[in-house]
């Protein structure tokens, strides 16, 4: 392999990176999302994919529960933060 395709293969050659398709990758990108790009929006969405993968992931769920809030939605913020029988509770 000559070293321009080697150059080309290490630098990804201008081709997009695949969508992040695990738990961990679609994690640190909500994180990067929300503290380094300033973007609660959009780390909703990351944080939320990885809630259809596992519903029960701790920390999928406090971080939307961040990303609710710093994106100005303190109310969903909140029933993300607590669990479901106690929102069912204060509902009530």
């Amino acid at each position: 392999m000559s070293l321009s395709l080697v150059l080309l293969a290490s630098c990804g050659g201008g081709a997009k990176q695949p969508a992040p398709s695990t738990v961990e990758q679609l994690m640190q990108q909500g994180l990067a999302q929300m503290f380094q790009g300033a973007d609660p929006i959009a780390a909703q969405a990351s944080f939320r994919e990885v809630l259809k993968t596992n519903p029960t992931h701790y920390g999928a769920h406090y971080q939307l529960a961040a990303s609710l809030d710093r994106g100005g939605r303190p109310t969903e913020a909140r029933a993300e933060w607590e669990p479901p029988e106690v929102a069912e509770k204060r509902l009530l």
